[in-house]
């Protein structure tokens, strides 16, 4: 598909930029899939980046997100180190100079993919993370968020809580941001995807529950105690009742013998 020139009624303004792209990307007419030019993948990993067109949507108490379905992977995909890279800029798509050869390019980025790497673009440092995304598959359905809580990058595989990148991220406009590098081909975006509802902690099964230790009392029960609380005090005995009470080896008063019927 012939690249044009602005971004203007493509998919609404929601669809991948088509002027902020790498040289082997090319986009359908409704500017929501981006896929390698070359199918054999002979012209290696880099010029493969694309970005959103406008800036992505943000969801009360989550966070901004975006989606992407998986297309294509390459055959050979084994062989390569690589299998995309996702984040976030904060550079409008009009401010970028094209054509972009990698995502790390634009400034500032915040990814996370590549052969298990992130890179925080404000810091301009690269860590390590145990994903890459070389092992997706077509249908696959690959969420990134941006946390509303500390501005952390987090990547879901199929609406699974996968791996999390660069912290800190700013509040300010961002772009989706996706590296089509080695293994994952072809991509397509879902404007309509909202984030994954956040998994609840689970409460502790009884048969997980530490046994109270040697020598311990296990607590009573909420119905037991109160149970207890409701019941009225016992009437004091005499000084001369108490003294004249046997009392047992450990100098408890002992429980007085069952009445005989």
């Amino acid at each position: 598909t012939p690249l044009a020139q602005t971004d203007a009624g493509v998919a609404g303004g929601g669809g991948f930029s088509r002027t902020a792209i790498g040289a082997a990307i090319r986009l359908t007419s409704d500017g929501l899939s981006a896929a390698r030019g070359h199918p054999s993948g002979d012209e290696g990993a880099l010029h493969g980046t694309v970005m959103g067109a406008v800036p992505m949507q943000s969801f009360r108490g989550r966070g901004k997100y975006f989606e992407v379905s998986i297309d294509k992977t390459a055959s050979h995909r084994s062989k390569q180190p690589d299998g995309l890279a996702v984040g976030v800029t904060a550079r409008p798509p009009e401010e970028v100079r094209a054509p972009l050869a990698s995502s790390d390019a634009l400034v500032p980025s915040w990814l996370l993919g590549f052969d298990g790497a992130t890179w925080d673009g404000a810091a301009q440092k690269w860590g390590e993370c145990d994903w890459s995304g070389k092992d997706l598959s077509a249908g696959d359905s690959l969420g990134v968020l941006v946390d509303e809580a500390r501005g952390e990058l987090v990547v879901f595989v199929n609406g699974k809580r996968r791996a999390t990148g660069p912290a800190g991220i700013p509040e300010s406009p961002l772009y989706a941001v996706v590296d089509l590098l080695s293994a994952v081909r072809g991509v397509t975006l879902k404007p309509d995807a909202r984030p994954p509802e956040p998994t609840p902690a689970a409460s502790p099964k009884t048969s997980d529950l530490a046994p109270p230790k040697k020598g311990e009392h296990a607590p009573p029960k909420k119905s037991e105690a109160l149970q207890k609380k409701s019941e009225p005090a016992p009437l004091k005995k005499s000084a001369a009742s108490r003294s004249a009470a046997p009392t047992s080896a450990s100098g408890r008063a002992a429980a007085p013998a069952a009445a005989s019927t």
